[in-house]
């Protein structure tokens, strides 16, 4: 995309280098720092991209994670179904993960 008239309106980025690499070996270990630092890089040139077409201020965005790998609760089981009730925020809720925001 070289012009932001033809840019999409929603688009979304699924950057699963953490993912693979805290899954690959372990939290902490070097290839889930390697990922993280591979991330950040990744993002820095995806914001670069922007800034340099220009519309880096007339993009939003929302960040979400799928877990993480540092110690939890087992008993925490809560929902997002509260909370996004309580702003009135449309939504679709298709299973564990799968939150659709419309």
């Amino acid at each position: 995309m070289g012009r932001p008239a033809a840019a999409p309106v929603l688009t979304w980025w699924a950057n699963v280098v953490t993912d693979a690499g805290h899954h690959g070996g372990g939290p902490r270990s070097a290839m889930a720092r390697d990922s993280l630092r591979q991330s950040d890089a990744r993002l820095s040139a995806f914001l670069d991209h922007l800034e340099g077409l220009g519309v880096l201020d007339d993009v939003t965005f929302l960040l979400t994670a799928d877990h993480g790998f540092e110690g939890s609760d087992p008993t925490c089981t809560g929902s997002w179904t509260p909370a996004l009730d309580s702003v009135g925020l449309p939504y679709r809720d298709e299973g564990p993960g799968l939150v659709y925001l419309l």
